[in-house]
């Protein structure tokens, strides 16, 4: 598709209305996975559930199949997040990110589900994460797990302190220290 014929002001106008109707188009299409779960019409496609036709059968990948049938699910506990979608105001990352929460953490009070939901609302994912973290800190486990021959993937914990630590040796010796595995080798 070629746009350089269009002028900045028609191709701005034109990016914003497309914007508006992929909001829209993407609230038909969480009413639309809502029904086919309730009709269970991925298994008459020999699907065995609805994430495996989203993928095999829509094509998403299966972040987005997951992010989407987790917002469908929870647009269906709380018919009123139609609009938030719609608006953009709440995204499905913000509001997969929140059904998870609420399945790990049992919560089943739709007043406290829309609590969270709120405080999403317009957030960046990053900072969803960090109204998520502390509000319902995880346990976290260190690990380390073996990715190839020679090289280990490690998790651990870090308070912010030690972190800021990390980051301001890393900007002194940028040159040596290119990441965070070289820095740790060098200690």
């Amino acid at each position: 598709m070629n746009l350089k014929h269009l002028t900045d002001e028609t191709l701005l106008k034109d990016t914003k209305t497309l914007v508006q109707k992929e909001k829209e188009l993407l609230v038909q299409i969480l009413h639309h996975l809502r029904e086919i779960e309730t009709r269970k019409l991925f298994s008459v496609l020999k699907f065995s559930s609805l994430f495996e036709y989203c993928v095999k059968h829509l094509g998403y990948s299966e972040s987005q199949a997951q992010r989407r049938i987790s917002s469908m699910r929870l647009m269906k506990q709380i018919p009123a997040l139609e609009k938030s979608v719609q608006s953009g105001s709440l995204t499905l990352s913000n509001m997969a990110m929140a059904q998870t929460v609420f399945r790990q953490n049992g919560i089943k009070s739709i007043e406290s589900k829309i609590k969270l939901l709120d405080e999403l609302k317009n957030k960046s994912t990053r900072e969803a994460e960090q109204i998520v973290a502390i509000q319902f800190p995880q346990v976290i486990r260190e690990f380390v797990k073996p990715i190839s021959a020679n090289q280990n993937q490690m998790q651990i914990v870090i308070s912010d302190a030690l972190n800021e630590k990390l980051q301001k040796v890393k900007a002194l010796h940028s040159n040596k220290f290119s990441d965070t595995a070289k820095l740790l080798e060098y200690l």
